[in-house]
């Protein structure tokens, strides 16, 4: 890993922001007229977010939020805060804030941020030719590296992946050499379209380049690690995300360690590990967060005894964005919970979708098939295995050996090959 001055380039980024919001804290201390005190205070707000969208600290984020709020609640003088505080809520999942913000003002929905942060909640909400409309708008007022990543993002949604790559690869020409960050985070994006399609070397050069341009981002760590799992490299893997979990306790890192020991069927220490991730998501919802109900769902379906609650958290995150992945992972825990009825109606919902994605055709494909239904079953695992033929293969395998309804027999708490591909492909 590159190392300049002892640290990576990573960790260089973060002491620079720390040091730009330490000059700019004097600053306001310092005080001047209300006017340039309102406008220092902004530009620190904006700086510590781009500190914690950096190291993707959600809980400070939502800590930000609200010190945005009583500041701009208590302040004669109005800030021009309202798109940090847009992309605070998208980041925190919280459409609805996000969409009352840009509706307060029609100003706002003029500028090019603004067009890109609606064709986010478009994205969300499954509206995707909409999402299009508004990302061409915004590049039709600027052309810029973010906007043709969200078209690139919404091609490799549509199924259009090399479209995708092109235009992944326009966007970092639109990047300077003092945005690496950003340069690291696009080929990281390249790379999930070839890991979603099993092409795990290719996803992996991708992974490596990011790490070259701008070392020891956990971003770019947790995807290699996730290559490393994929392929069954276990000590590399398991490596990689206990080094990422001690830097930062996230829960989603003690979930991957969990797949990774249900992978070996080290089943007492999966499940130690995602006792574990199901706390820390469990924190972060008690604490009005929403972001981690979709990882939440996922887990409590692989864990034995927690379907009913899967439904809950699936039911929930429905509700705030109506897309193919909410109403697929309702399926799946409605699926999960032997509720199969429903399960098929939801599973269909999700398929009415545009959106191409591995993932919810190998869940189609054991819903329908458990509901006899052999015809339509065997038309999505065809288009999984299309898709993806690593975990479309695992499929095949459990589904020919002895389960041919029930994939996961809860009462063993163990973890079937279609259970670990469902967790290899990524949500989409």
């Amino acid at each position: 890993m590159p190392m300049r001055d002892g640290l990576t380039d990573y960790q260089a980024h973060v002491q620079r922001l720390e040091s730009d919001l330490i000059e700019l804290r004097v600053q306001v201390e310092a005080g001047s007229t209300p006017h340039s005190a309102v406008d220092l205070q902004a530009r620190l707000f904006s700086r510590r977010f781009q500190l914690l969208s950096l190291t993707g600290d959600l809980r400070k984020l939502q800590g930000l939020s609200r010190e945005i709020g009583r500041f701009d609640e208590l302040s004669l003088t109005p800030s021009d805060l309202w798109l940090v505080q847009a992309c605070i809520a998208l980041k925190l999942h919280r459409f609805q804030d996000a969409r009352d913000l840009l509706e307060a003002d029609p100003s706002h929905s003029r500028c090019p941020q603004a067009c890109l942060i609606q064709a986010d909640l478009d994205v969300q909400a499954g509206d995707y030719s909409y999402a299009r409309e508004h990302i061409v708008r915004a590049l039709e007022q600027d052309v810029t590296w973010d906007a043709l990543a969200r078209l690139a993002y919404l091609e490799g949604l549509l199924g259009d992946v090399d479209e995708a790559d092109r235009l992944y690869l326009l966007a970092q020409d639109e990047l300077t050499a003092k945005e690496m960050h950003a340069y690291a985070w696009v080929e990281v994006q390249r790379g999930v379209l070839d890991f979603q399609r099993g092409r795990y070397t290719a996803a992996e050069s991708h992974y490596r380049r990011a790490s070259k341009a701008y070392s020891g981002y956990w971003l770019v760590e947790e995807r290699i690690a996730e290559v490393d799992g994929a392929r069954g490299a276990f000590d590399e893997a398991a490596g990689a995300y206990a080094r990422l979990h001690e830097s930062q306790t996230r829960p989603e890192w003690a979930h991957a360690m969990g797949d990774l020991y249900s992978l070996r069927a080290d089943l007492s220490s999966a499940h130690g590990w995602k006792l574990m991730a199901h706390a820390g998501y469990r924190v972060s919802i008690e604490d009005g967060g929403v972001h981690y109900l979709h990882a939440l769902v996922d887990l409590c379906c692989e864990m034995p005894g927690q379907a009913e609650e899967a439904v809950r958290w699936a039911g929930m995150d429905e509700a705030l964005r109506s897309n193919y992945q909410t109403r697929g992972n309702l399926a799946w825990s409605l699926y999960r919970s032997g509720c199969l009825p429903e399960a098929e109606q939801w599973i269909e919902k999700a398929l009415d979708s545009p959106a191409v994605c591995g993932r919810l055709y190998l869940q189609a494909a054991c819903i329908f098939a458990a509901a006899g239904r052999v015809d339509a079953s065997q038309r999505y695992f065809q288009l999984a295995r299309t898709f993806n033929a690593v975990p479309a293969k695992a499929f095949l395998t459990e589904r020919s050996s002895k389960m041919k309804i029930r994939v996961f027999p809860e009462s063993t708490g163990g973890v079937s090959p279609l259970q670990r591909s469902l967790r290899v492909l990524p949500s989409c």
